[in-house]
Parts: C-alpha cells; sequence; structure tokens
C-alpha cells in the first residue's frame, strides 16, 4: 500500500520502499501537479506537451536524442 519492501519489513534487509514502475511513477506525478491548487511551470509545461501534434513529437525525441548523446560525451 505505502510501497514499503515487504522483504525489509520483515528482516531489515535491502531497500526500504520498492522501485515503482515507470506508469505508477507517472500517475504520480501527474496526480501531483493536477492537485496543485495553482498552475506551477510543471502544469504550464504540461498543457504544453499536451498540445503538441504527431510531427512535433518526432521532432521533440530527435532534440532530447541529440542533447543526450552530447551529454554522454562530456
Amino acid at each position: 500500500m505505502f510501497g514499503v519492501s515487504e522483504s525489509w519489513l520483515r528482516t531489515g534487509n535491502g531497500e526500504m520502499f520498492s522501485p515503482l514502475n515507470r506508469d505508477v511513477q507517472l500517475a504520480e506525478f501527474f496526480g501531483d501537479v493536477l492537485r496543485g491548487e495553482t498552475p506551477d511551470f510543471r502544469h504550464r509545461f504540461l498543457l504544453a506537451l499536451s498540445r503538441l501534434g504527431p510531427d512535433e513529437w518526432v521532432l521533440l525525441e530527435k532534440i532530447i536524442t541529440t542533447m543526450t548523446e552530447e551529454i554522454k560525451k562530456d
């Protein structure tokens, strides 16, 4: 329920919290953003992303891939 590892509870060994899968991480993040009382940068950013068309998503992926490759070089 709270993401605590059963093994850690029983033995005290390992990580206290179980790793979350990507879908759960996204759901928690979006829930946190949507619970905000006033729209912050995260809210505005996600709203802007939601308005992208398919071609813009392809372009954004290319930009991020290029940036990631440059970071790996350094």
